[in-house]
């Protein structure tokens, strides 16, 4: 009998709890921008809907070199902004003749990666950028900020480049 009633409490909190997370992410959905870029412009290949929800980050960390991406609406408002690291370079690690660990950049000229942002139904295009360096003025960082390109998002159907 104790069994019995050990087995239905525990079924009865394991459900409640899993309840809760689910209904946690009810309405919560991730885009994913597969993209790819060729001699440093961005084009986007595909965009995947997913459930679930983005941690909200600290801050935007705009380290130098690596790609900043901003989500626009249709009236061009800025609806989020992301960082990720620059895909065509890439960090090999390996073991030397001498037996310690090396490692090697190797910049490619065609790469494909994502970037997610938590879905909103006022997205309608990304713009892509290279961060400049730090040491630059804030005038000489507008002129020196790399463009790699616009995508146009269609969350209802298919999403072309721009």
């Amino acid at each position: 009998m104790r069994r019995a009633l050990l087995s239905l409490l525990i079924a009865l909190v394991s459900a409640s709890t899993f309840a809760g997370v689910a209904h946690g992410l009810e309405g919560h959905r991730i885009v994913f921008l597969n993209l790819t870029m060729i001699d440093g412009v961005i084009s986007l290949d595909n965009v995947n809907i997913v459930p679930g929800k983005l941690k909200t980050p600290k801050s935007l960390a705009l380290v130098p070199g690596r790609i900043l991406f901003t989500v626009l609406g249709e009236d061009g408002s800025r609806l989020y902004e992301g960082v990720v690291r620059d895909p065509s370079n890439i960090r090999y690690e390996y073991v030397g003749e001498d037996g310690l660990l090396k490692s090697k950049w190797v910049v490619t000229d065609s790469v494909s990666f994502s970037v997610r942002m938590p879905y909103l139904e006022a997205i309608r295009s990304a713009h892509f950028s290279i961060i400049p360096a730090a040491s630059v003025t804030a005038a000489e960082r507008a002129k020196s900020v790399r463009q790699l390109g616009s995508v146009t998002i269609d969350l209802k159907g298919d999403s072309d480049e721009n």
